[in-house]
């Protein structure tokens, strides 16, 4: 795993938990809710529309916010702290797939066109 990586679960880690605290008013991890993660989700995605300096931006960003929360909360039954993991069934949204670029038919024939076929090894 690589430095930003670390830093970047660091930082995923970091917001949750203050708004769990902070906003929600949660001191006891076994308190937490799935809904509770769902609420966070949702202030992240509210946040991506106001505020451009916010890191969490593409769609694999907020995967591994989803991957960081889930395994949390593993960690901390696995420890014996939590009693449950309300983190076990939460489905992240759908990643946003890139449709590749293609060339148009005339930039095809361009490039075919530019072939001097009379060369050897052309």
């Amino acid at each position: 795993m690589t430095e930003n990586t670390l830093i970047a679960y660091k930082y995923d880690l970091n917001n949750y938990t203050e708004f769990i605290y902070n906003a929600l008013g949660i001191s006891n991890i076994n308190s937490i809710k799935k809904s509770h993660i769902e609420q966070f989700a949702t202030s992240v995605d509210k946040h991506i529309l106001t505020n451009q300096t916010l890191k969490i931006k593409k769609s694999s960003s907020v995967h591994r916010l989803y991957s960081t929360i889930r395994g949390f909360h593993q960690y901390l039954c696995h420890l014996r702290i939590a009693k449950r993991n309300p983190a076990q069934l939460l489905i992240p949204p759908r990643l946003t797939k890139n449709i590749p670029v293609t060339l148009l038919v005339e930039e095809i024939n361009k490039i075919i066109e530019s072939v001097n076929m009379k060369k050897k090894y052309a």
